[in-house]
């Protein structure tokens, strides 16, 4: 780093990834032209979950990916445009994941913990990108970028859970989904970032089910009155009638 190249043996990445990303002198050319993009993005996220974004130059993702610096330019302008594809690569599948575990849920309540469950997950599996992502990153035009765009798909499957809640009549009308939203997010990152990113304990489950519940209870319906009991009304009634007639209630002298 520094200008100098990052040693391959400090990349830490899967070994079927590793032999990609170092491929013998004798059979580099052998290597078609559609394999070399992956390989470039292997090396850069393995470079800059292990380095950082700042700390990892081009030459060092040429080096790790075993092509020239030419040639990453070739396929990405500069360094933002590759930490973009590689954020890309990196949520799509998380957005994917997100959707499939809410929609396994039946319910609101359900979808919620489905939701929070899956976040903090995300967030342990993967701390590095988190971290480069929400924290090394400097967004001076985040609106409307494409990380922006990759953020609004993912939040949105909340704000589809909301609103399906509403019309099936399990959370209130009129609420502001947006604001709910930002109160799950807010609190899921502000528990994982304190927990699960500064390598503190966490019941993950137990906390997302925790979360969820109290974001439900705070916007679900309120229950109905109960319907009267007509039936034990009237039996009740026919009881108090009947200790009346045998006596149990004095009846009036007359004149007084």
């Amino acid at each position: 780093m520094n200008g100098q190249s990052i040693p391959r043996m400090l990349v830490s990445i899967q070994m079927s990834q590793t032999e990609q990303l170092r491929p013998a002198p004798h059979r580099a050319w052998q290597r078609r032209k559609q394999h070399r993009e992956p390989e470039i993005l292997i090396a850069a996220r393995a470079l800059f979950e292990q380095f950082g974004y700042e700390k990892t130059s081009m030459a060092d993702i040429a080096h790790a990916a075993g092509v020239s610096e030419a040639t990453v330019y070739k396929y990405f302008e500069h360094k933002r445009a590759l930490m973009t594809q590689v954020l890309h690569d990196w949520m799509e599948p998380a957005i994917i994941s997100l959707q499939a575990a809410v929609d396994a849920a039946v319910g609101t309540r359900a979808r919620l913990r489905a939701l929070c469950q899956a976040h903090l997950r995300a967030m342990a599996a993967t701390r590095a990108m988190h971290r480069i992502a929400y924290r090394e990153l400097r967004w001076d035009a985040y609106y409307g970028s494409p990380f922006h765009r990759l953020n609004q798909r993912y939040t949105g499957v909340c704000l589809a859970v909301l609103a399906q809640g509403a019309r099936d009549g399990e959370i209130q009308t009129g609420i502001d989904a947006a604001c709910i939203r930002d109160m799950i997010y807010g609190t899921l990152e502000h528990v994982g970032w304190r927990t699960i990113m500064g390598d503190r304990p966490i019941r993950l489950d137990e906390t997302a089910i925790r979360i969820a519940d109290r974001v439900f209870a705070s916007i679900a319906m309120p229950a109905a009155p109960a319907e009267p009991d007509l039936a034990a009304l009237v039996t009740r009634l026919e009881a108090a009638v009947a200790t009346l007639e045998r006596g149990g209630m004095a009846r009036p002298k007359r004149g007084a």
